[in-house]
């Protein structure tokens, strides 16, 4: 939601459990090499991240104030 499928990381680590309260999710970290992360390659088949377009035309703060709402669900 946050910006365009187009424009989205292509390639990402994930293992981190350290929650981000402020973006609703799992941090991602820079861990190349690293033991414990994988890295997450969106253009393996499969592993798309395209998802919807929705919400990425609002304004920062109007997408500021949806997580915020989301939240409260």
């Amino acid at each position: 939601m946050r910006t365009p499928p187009a424009e989205r990381t292509k390639r990402f680590f994930v293992g981190t459990r350290h929650y981000d309260p402020v973006d609703v999710g799992f941090r991602s970290v820079e861990a190349e090499g690293e033991v414990g992360y994988f890295a997450f390659d969106t253009s393996v088949k499969g592993n798309a991240n395209t998802g919807h377009p929705f919400g990425t035309d609002l304004s920062a703060e109007e997408k500021r104030h949806l997580i915020e709402y989301l939240k409260t669900l």
